[in-house]
């Protein structure tokens, strides 16, 4: 292959040779440049969009993981068992203290819920969803045994209720057999002084044995442990997927 030269008028061949060369590299040296930088860019850009979707996600299981947390300690005072139940939507902010449980229903009611989290994650709240709905059809049904059953109590001792509506009231020491505070027994309106104490054993003792009865708090307390370690092992994942998402962060996130 023959060397070609390329003849510039007033020029030196030699130097000519060396400005394309330079003129090259300069070249080369421009496009490597962009082109570094558009990688750089690219980067930047994926880290951005891989931080917003770990933030989007921290957002998404910081407050369930809060929610199952109060949902944890109302279950520890019982006020799963009072007349609200389990509420299934945000409670005004004048019952606080009432058991609550609504966020993981809102992200799969707007259809939020399949993007939002992960496959693991969305089995554990789907199973505390479900046993919160069953444990409040089961309260509610278990308020309906001791209704009826409470009646023919009442019948056998001789005795009548105190206040209205005692059941609602009373039912978290009722499912754990308390007789101590129980409103029914006490003393209801001015000058009523509730029940005498042989009434109050004679009721202690006829609602211990009463199968119905019986049959009604252990079927509650059933579904109730059932929420409780669904509960922990949502709680478990969402602490496990909030670890990694935290070493994501950190890798997607720049160094000084």
């Amino acid at each position: 292959m023959r060397d070609v030269t390329v003849n510039v008028p007033g020029g030196d061949p030699f130097w000519q040779t060396a400005v394309v060369a330079v003129g090259a590299a300069l070249l080369g040296s421009l496009v490597g440049g962009y082109a570094t930088f558009r990688a750089s860019e690219a980067l930047e850009q994926h880290r951005r969009e891989a931080r917003a979707k770990i933030r989007r996600k921290a957002k998404v299981y910081t407050p369930i993981r809060l929610e199952l947390l109060e949902l944890q300690a109302a279950r520890e005072r019982g006020a799963v068992f009072d007349s609200r139940g389990i509420i299934r939507k945000p409670p005004p902010p004048y019952i606080h203290p009432a058991a609550s449980l609504h966020l993981w229903k809102d992200l799969v009611d707007d259809g939020r819920a399949l993007t939002a989290t992960s496959e693991t994650i969305r089995e554990a709240l789907n199973e505390v969803d479900a046993l919160a709905d069953k444990l409040n059809e089961k309260v509610s049904e278990t308020c309906q045994v001791f209704a009826d059953r409470s009646e023919v109590i009442f019948r056998c001792i001789g005795a009548e209720p105190s206040i209205m509506n005692w059941i609602e009231t009373d039912l978290p020491n009722l499912l754990i057999y308390d007789f101590e505070d129980l409103n029914v027994t006490g003393p209801g309106l001015p000058g009523d002084e509730g029940m005498t104490n042989q009434e109050r054993t004679d009721f202690e003792s006829m609602w211990k044995e009463d199968e119905d009865i019986s049959q009604a708090t252990e079927a509650t307390l059933q579904i109730d442990m059932e929420l409780g370690r669904a509960i922990d092992i949502a709680l478990r994942r969402l602490e496990e997927a909030m670890l990694r998402i935290g070493k994501k962060y950190e890798v997607e996130s720049p160094k000084d």
